[in-house]
C-alpha cells in the first residue's frame, strides 16, 4: 500500500535524529503529478547507500557502492531531490531526466577546499554538510561529466558540496551535453550555494594536466549562479557560455582560468561580485591561453563589475577578437568597471623564467574590439609584470580605458615608463593619470567647451556657469 510519510520536524534531518529515515518520500515509482506541494525525494529509498547506518562507502575512492543510480532513479519521481548527511557518492553519471529537475540539501554549502574528504579517511572535522563524493572512477562517467543537464530548462542545484579526489581526474562537476532541449526557446541553469573541489570545473571536461578534452565546451549553456565557491579545479567555468549571469563568486587556487572558452561565436557574459586568486599552476605543464585568469574570446557581450583578481599566472584579463568581424567585433561589446588587478604574471616571469608571452596586466589580442573599461586598478607589479597593458596581433580598435589608480613607479602611483606595449589602436582613448589623456599619437587631450548657447548649434555641449548643458 501506497503511504506518504509526514514531516513532524525538521530536525528529523539532521544526523542523530531517526537515522536515515526520509521524512518525506514519493514511493518507487511515482511522479510528482498530483502529489501536494512541499514533498521530496530520498535517493536511499532508491537504492542508494548516502552513508546509511554509518557506512564509509560513500568517501572511500573506489567504484563500490555507487548512489548515481538511486539519485536518478529518485529525480525520475519529478520531486527535487535532497542530498541527505553525511553525502553519497557519485561513480557514474547523474542526468536530469527534464526540466526543473533539482538536487538540493538541508546542510548549505560546504567548503571549498577540505581536501581528503573523499578519500576513505572518514570526515573532515570542517564537513558540516552533505557531500557529493567523486572517486577517480568517476573518469568513466559518460563524457567525463557527474551531472549533466541535457540542455533542460531549470534544472538546479541548492544548497550543494561537491568534492572530488582530485583535480587531475579531469571530471567536470556540472555540464551541459545537449545545448537546448525539448523544443524550448532557452535552457537555464541554475547553482544557488554551491561548493565545488577537486574537480575539472563546471562545463568541459579536461585531461590529466587540466588541459581542457572532449566536446562539453561546444554546445550552449545558458546558467545563472548565485552564491559560489570554486578552489583546487582545473577551471571555474569552462564552456561556450552563451548566456551566464553570474554573482557572488569566489575562485581560488583554479588551475587554469577562473572563467574562459573558445567555442562558440557569441558569448553573453555578465558578472558581479567576483574574487579570482592563485590561479595558474608553476611547472612543465601546458599553460591554457597564456595563463589568463579571465579569457573573452570571439564575438559576444560581456558585463564585468567589482572583481577582484590576485595572484594570476598570466593577465588579469585578455581579450581575444580571433580577427573576428573584420576586426569590428572580436572579443567585443564588453564593458567592465571597478576591476582591482594585483600581482599578475605572479608566476610568469619570476618561477618560470618568462614563459608567458604578453606579460601584461590587461591584454588585447587579434582585433578585440568595443570595449569600455572604467575604475581600473592594478597593484604590485613592480617587479613582475613588465606592462599594463598589452596589443598583441591584429591591431584592436575602440577601446576607451580609465585608469584609476597604481601602485607602479611614477607620479599619481601612476605607471611603467612604458606602460603600454604594442602600437596604440586605432579610434581608441587611454587615460593614464601620470600621463594625462592620451591619444592615438600620445600626445595631451584638452577638451573646452563654449560658454554660451548663443548662436551654437542644437545639441552642442556648452559650459554654462559652471554647468554643462546641452544647447537647444
Amino acid at each position: 500500500m501506497r503511504h506518504w510519510k509526514i514531516l513532524v520536524a525538521l530536525a528529523f534531518l539532521w544526523p542523530g535524529a531517526l537515522g536515515a529515515q526520509s521524512v518525506f518520500l514519493a514511493p518507487s515509482g511515482a511522479t510528482a503529478a498530483g502529489l501536494p506541494a512541499g514533498l521530496f525525494a530520498d535517493p536511499r529509498d532508491f537504492g542508494a547507500t548516502c552513508g546509511k547506518g554509518g557506512s564509509t562507502t560513500w568517501s572511500q575512492n573506489n567504484s563500490t557502492n555507487d548512489d548515481s543510480p538511486g539519485i536518478n532513479q529518485a529525480l525520475a519521481t519529478g520531486l527535487p531531490v535532497l542530498i541527505p548527511y553525511p553525502g553519497c557518492k557519485l561513480v557514474t553519471q547523474v542526468t536530469a531526466p527534464g526540466p526543473g529537475a533539482t538536487l538540493f540539501s538541508f546542510g548549505g554549502s560546504g567548503p571549498y577546499d577540505a581536501l581528503g574528504v573523499c578519500d576513505g579517511t572518514g570526515i573532515h572535522p570542517a564537513i558540516t554538510h552533505p557531500v557529493l563524493c567523486v572517486p577517480d572512477a568517476a573518469t568513466g562517467a559518460t563524457n567525463k561529466c557527474i551531472f549533466d543537464t541535457m540542455g533542460y530548462d531549470g534544472v538546479t542545484w541548492n544548497n550543494i558540496t561537491v568534492i572530488g579526489t582530485s583535480m587531475f581526474n579531469g571530471v567536470s562537476a556540472f555540464c551541459n551535453s545537449v545545448g537546448i532541449a525539448a523544443s524550448r526557446p532557452q535552457a537555464f541553469a541554475f547553482l544557488n550555494d554551491v561548493s565545488i573541489s577537486g574537480m575539472a570545473g563546471i562545463g568541459g571536461a579536461t585531461d590529466s594536466v587540466c588541459q581542457p578534452t572532449g566536446t562539453l565546451d561546444a554546445p550552449v549553456f545558458q546558467i545563472r549562479i548565485n552564491g559560489l565557491n570554486m578552489g583546487h579545479t582545473c577551471f571555474g567555468l569552462y564552456a561556450n557560455h552563451s548566456d551566464a549571469e553570474i554573482n557572488n563568486v569566489y575562485m581560488g587556487n583554479i588551475w587554469n582560468s577562473c572563467i574562459g572558452s573558445t567555442a562558440g561565436g557569441g558569448i553573453s557574459l555578465a558578472v558581479n561580485n567576483l574574487r579570482c586568486e592563485y590561479t595558474g599552476h608553476f611547472d612543465a605543464n601546458p599553460i591554457w591561453q597564456d595563463g589568463a585568469a579571465i579569457y573573452i574570446p570571439s564575438l559576444g557581450f560581456v558585463q564585468l563589475s567589482n572583481v577582484s583578481f590576485d595572484h594570476v599566472m598570466g593577465s588579469c584579463l585578455t581579450w581575444d577578437g580571433n580577427n573576428g568581424a573584420g576586426g569590428s567585433q572580436g572579443a567585443g561589446w564588453t564593458s567592465v568597471s571597478n576591476i582591482r588587478c594585483k600581482d599578475a604574471v605572479a608566476g610568469g616571469l619570476v618561477s618560470e623564467g618568462g614563459v608567458i608571452t604578453n606579460a601584461c596586466n590587461f591584454v588585447f589580442e587579434n582585433a578585440a574590439a568595443n570595449i569600455t573599461a572604467l575604475g581600473m586598478t592594478a597593484q604590485n607589479f613592480v617587479t613582475n609584470t613588465a606592462y599594463n597593458l598589452c596589443f598583441a596581433g591584429t591591431q584592436s580598435v575602440g577601446i576607451t580605458w580609465v585608469q584609476s589608480a597604481g601602485n607602479g613607479p611614477g607620479l599619481y602611483g601612476g605607471w611603467r615608463l612604458a606602460f603600454i606595449n604594442g602600437s596604440l589602436p586605432a579610434a581608441s582613448r587611454i587615460d593614464a593619470m601620470a600621463y594625462g589623456v592620451t591619444r592615438n599619437d600620445g600626445s595631451p587631450e584638452i577638451i573646452t567647451y563654449p560658454t554660451t548657447c548663443t548662436a551654437m548649434a542644437t545639441g552642442t555641449v556648452a559650459n554654462i556657469s559652471g554647468f554643462l548643458k546641452s544647447c537647444p
